[in-house]
């Protein structure tokens, strides 16, 4: 089985996905990380296959859109979602290009948030498999503890279920462009919001956990399970500083 992780974004969204990339080749995977060409270095030092998104995601962030989304307007959060969104739409036909060039090679999708319902449209018409992997809880839930920017972080309420579905809606907005563009070449109707809920909700996750979280069931509503642990070396380059 031929496995493809998709690290489209920065260091931060490439990251995690080495570690799991190296727990899923020690249990007999052939794993492709799928990223920027700007980290093709490091990917192949770490020991994985690299695919390449045909983009310098380093250059793109010292753009003047790059500096608005990731700096400029990191304190207002609409804001930062309309220029998260210009810069998906402006990445969107090279992103797809490389999406359907990786569909002919690989039998599994791992892709992350930005790309999920574009993966998952991609899976159901070629007949692959998809999850999504995610550094936060993203199903919408009453925990408030649990959720996505969270209403009222420490109670338990429907409207942090019904706040979880509204960022959903948001990010739809947000990220349609990309899944626009597939569905597009596809010959498929645009992308609803209801697609996008489908995709969030219903496409198997994995979600990466400090190992100081404790093992509790954190979703009300939803029933997660633990299927394998996978830690990264320690003193591997990619730990962060202590401080």
């Amino acid at each position: 089985m031929r496995i493809v992780l998709l690290g489209f974004g920065s260091r931060g969204d490439v990251q995690p996905l080495i570690a799991l990339g190296q727990g899923l080749q020690r249990a007999g995977y052939t794993v492709a990380l799928a990223a920027g060409m700007n980290f093709a270095g490091w990917i192949e030092q770490e020991g994985l296959l690299f695919e390449p998104f045909h983009l310098d995601i380093e250059a793109l962030m010292k753009t003047d859109l790059g500096k608005a989304w990731l700096g400029d307007s990191s304190a207002r959060p609409w804001e930062e979602l309309q220029n998260m969104r210009r810069m998906a739409n402006a990445v969107a036909a090279t992103v797809i290009d490389d999406l359907l060039a990786l569909s002919a090679r690989y039998d599994v999708f791992i892709s992350g948030l930005l790309t999920v319902e574009a993966v998952a449209t991609l899976a159901q018409a070629h007949g692959k498999r998809h999850l999504l992997a995610l550094f936060a809880p993203l199903a919408p839930t009453r925990a408030g503890h649990a959720g996505m920017q969270a209403l009222l972080p420490h109670s338990e309420s429907a409207l942090n279920r019904w706040w979880g579905y509204a960022i959903q809606a948001m990010l739809f907005t947000t990220l349609r462009g990309v899944s626009g563009t597939l569905r597009a070449r596809l010959k498929l109707p645009p992308p609803t919001r209801r697609d996008f809920w489908r995709a969030c909700n219903r496409t198997p996750s994995l979600v990466g956990v400090s190992p100081l979280v404790p093992w509790r069931p954190f979703w009300r509503g939803v029933r997660p399970r633990c299927t394998s642990v996978l830690a990264a070396c320690p003193g591997a380059t990619r730990s962060p500083p202590h401080n």
